[in-house]
């Protein structure tokens, strides 16, 4: 094996090792999109919920102050 093979091998593995790294960077990134896209739906959930509890709470506190 010449010298210019064994460059080009090595070539192809950083060329590979590369390439996954990439992959795992854009792997790990959608994940941490998808984890604050799950939460962002929860809390849009949870704000008008937590507005008509408190809402009702002060109609119901009126009415029994009548």
């Amino acid at each position: 094996m010449s010298q210019e093979d064994e460059e080009n091998t090595d070539l192809e593995a950083f060329a590979d090792a590369e390439y996954e790294a990439g992959r795992a960077i854009m792997i790990s990134l959608v994940h941490s999109l998808q984890i604050e896209q799950s939460k962002a739906q929860l809390y849009f959930m949870l704000i008008p919920l937590a507005f008509s509890v408190g809402l009702l709470l002060g109609y119901y506190i009126s009415f029994t102050n009548l």
